[in-house]
This record gives structure tokens, sequence and C-alpha cells, in this order.
């Protein structure tokens, strides 16, 4: 596993945001529209991608 630093940004209205771009997404298996899951915790975020991609079922 692999950590990495990335910044909280701040929108117009004051709201945070971050954002996640870059080649190493593709080497870790995500791709253009793959559906992913975002399981949240107090300080810590967990995204995975979704196996069923159906997008009915969001």
């Amino acid at each position: 596993m692999k950590f990495r630093k990335l910044l909280v940004y701040e929108d117009s209205s004051d709201r945070p945001y971050i954002l996640l771009k870059g080649k190493w997404l593709q080497k870790l298996g995500f791709h253009f529209h793959d559906v992913v899951e975002i399981k949240t915790y107090k300080d810590k975020i967990i995204i995975r991608k979704v196996k069923d991609s159906n997008l009915s079922k969001i």
C-alpha cells in the first residue's frame, strides 16, 4: 500500500473538496466512467471501484 499526501481545497462557496487526478489512478485500475464506492469515517475516506457498475443501483 502506498500513501499519498493531497490537499483539501476550498471552492468559491467555502466548501472543502479533494481532487484526485493522475496516471497513478490508471495504474491502480481506475478508468473513465468507472463507478466508485466511498466509505467515510471521522478522519478517513476509503474509495474503491464497484465491480457491478450498474448505475441504476446508485
